[in-house]
């Protein structure tokens, strides 16, 4: 299921699939060279996305597939944390597995934190600009969607060789979405902040905003926090602007201005956090997509690749000639 629902847990175990650069389809969570679905390949000469040496190019664009567990789903009927004795928590933001300390108390459990991976990351790209009492309460950068990089970071070797430890820009791009500077496969920067909400558009939440606009609507609109946060997590983003589905299939398949607006602005924020990570990185050698959008919307790639052209960045969607090479 690519769905943009997918990753809507944000556990990031994910079964989503990655595109990395320049040649890619991983499945059963092996990445397989000789499975080309979609390359994107920036260099100084134009570079087939069938031609895998990396001779003759400074960047290189891939898919691929990772494993993922979904939690969302077994969690939908389940309400409370064990743990605290509580009957009505949010679902979402209980991982599955904590349930089963009440229910299994003698077996093993291990923790595996979405937001350790980034904490490679130098200390000023963790910073808020804010006291710093409450930087030291906790209040700073953490960053998600660990998991799935820390993966990808692994994998990278079998498929990029010595510009795997390069500077690489992953882009896990589903319902939740987010971005990450690698350099040596080590968070060096990343998109989503304290919160999940931070950074790009998602499919339900709305990415970076403008705190002025929050005290607006709290000052002015009269918005409860309950209210706030429904409008933030859940009525924003590709749903909310498209007034249609937060599902990327069903936004391609409509008519709509506003589907196509949506997608539009969601594309454009891919591409204005990746320049960004593009400074914070000082250049591009490898470009990867990942995630159940990542993957899958072969549309939405190419329209966030077009803008980067000027990187020698370019879409190679050229299927059936790899399909004749013997490559798909």
């Amino acid at each position: 299921d690519w769905s943009s629902d997918v990753c809507s847990s944000d556990l990031s175990a994910s079964p989503c699939r990655t595109t990395l650069t320049r040649a890619s389809l991983c499945t059963a969570g092996r990445l397989k060279k000789s499975a080309v679905s979609a390359a994107a390949v920036a260099g100084p000469c134009p570079v087939s996305a069938a031609d895998l040496s990396p001779a003759g190019s400074s960047a290189t664009a891939l898919t691929a597939t990772h494993p993922q567990t979904n939690s969302h789903d077994k969690l939908r009927n389940m309400t409370g944390n064990p743990l605290r004795g509580e009957k009505n928590s949010d679902p979402d933001s209980i991982p599955f597995e904590a349930h089963s300390v009440k229910l299994q108390p003698a077996l093993p459990q291990a923790a595996c934190f979405d937001t350790a991976f980034h904490r490679t990351q130098p200390e000023m790209a963790q910073r808020y600009a804010l006291p710093a009492e409450l930087t030291a309460g906790g209040v700073r950068r953490y960053g998600f969607h660990g998991l799935s990089y820390e993966y990808i970071a692994g994998e990278l070797p079998a498929h990029l060789g010595d510009r795997a430890g390069g500077r690489v820009i992953v882009a896990h791009l589903g319902n939740g979405a987010s971005l990450c500077a690698l350099r040596d496969r080590r968070s060096l920067a990343t998109t989503m902040g304290f919160s999940t909400l931070d950074g790009l558009m998602m499919g339900t939440r709305c990415g970076s905003i403008d705190p002025g606009v929050l005290l607006y609507l709290l000052q002015e609109k009269a918005y409860t926090t309950q209210e706030l946060e429904d409008l933030l997590y859940r009525n924003s983003g590709l749903l909310g602007m498209s007034g249609i589905s937060s599902d990327v299939r069903d936004l391609l398949a409509s008519n709509a201005p506003a589907a196509r607006e949506a997608l539009d602005l969601f594309c454009y924020r891919v591409v204005r956090e990746i320049g960004s990570l593009i400074a914070a990185l000082g250049g591009l050698d490898a470009l990867v997509f990942t995630a159940g959008i990542g993957e899958h919307a072969s549309e939405l790639r190419a329209h966030i690749c077009k803008p980067l052209e000027w990187l020698g960045l370019r879409s190679e969607e050229h299927t059936s000639e790899l399909q004749s090479r013997g490559l798909i």
